[in-house]
């Protein structure tokens, strides 16, 4: 046997009574409002919790999307930081031919104790130029000693002709602007030291035009 409170007057009786022994009223009615409280306040923690859960989850997706945004953010000003401090890339535009500027280098120093100006050009391992001696040009002789060849790591091999004859061979290295070795004469294999100076051109050196070959 339970008791409850009479929903009328507020008397406490027992459960089987058929009424209020105070105000009359019937207990089925205060079994049946007990009944409908009880489940109100069974339902009333549930709904706590449920709004509990989602609170917590909302927080917990808001919360990802602002650690997701921060990410994002630094992943990008890491990306800026390591854009402007790379070395930039230059970017050749390739052209005709006829438009390429290929190098030319100038020298001035002697050879077999004679001064020479030689300019020569150097497009990946070929070579070709021409030089003539000093000596020459102040008696009046234009005439140019061509030379062709292959660079390699600093070393320079050029074979000279005058005219359709091959008439001898400078090997040496280039470094710090300073190209020199040993000129071998084709007709007796004498050797002579050289020691050729890079210059920066003008009066007295071949332009890109007279260094033709054709």
């Amino acid at each position: 046997m339970a008791y409850i409170t009479c929903k009328q007057c507020g008397c406490q009786m027992s459960d089987k009574s058929e009424a209020c022994p105070v105000c009359g009223s019937p207990v089925k009615g205060n079994i049946e409002d007990l009944s409908s409280n009880d489940r109100k306040n069974d339902s009333s923690p549930k709904k706590k919790n449920n709004l509990l859960i989602i609170c917590f989850s909302a927080i917990l997706i808001i919360a990802g999307i602002v650690v997701l945004i921060i990410i994002l953010r630094n992943n990008s000003k890491e990306q800026n930081v390591v854009e402007n401090n790379s070395p930039k890339e230059v970017v050749k535009q390739e052209s005709n031919s006829s438009e390429t500027k290929i190098p030319i280098y100038h020298f001035t120093g002697t050879i077999a104790n004679s001064n020479i100006h030689m300019s020569i050009i150097i497009d990946g391992a070929s070579v070709r130029g021409k030089y003539y001696y000093d000596s020459q040009r102040e008696k009046g002789n234009n005439a140019s000693i061509i030379v062709h060849g292959s660079y390699n790591n600093g070393f320079l091999e050029l074979t000279e002709n005058v005219g359709d004859k091959t008439t001898g061979v400078l090997k040496g290295k280039w470094s710090d602007g300073l190209f020199s070795g040993t000129f071998t004469r084709n007709k007796d294999g004498k050797e002579f030291p050289f020691n050729l100076v890079e210059a920066i051109g003008g009066v007295g050196f071949y332009s890109e035009n007279e260094l033709s070959l054709k």
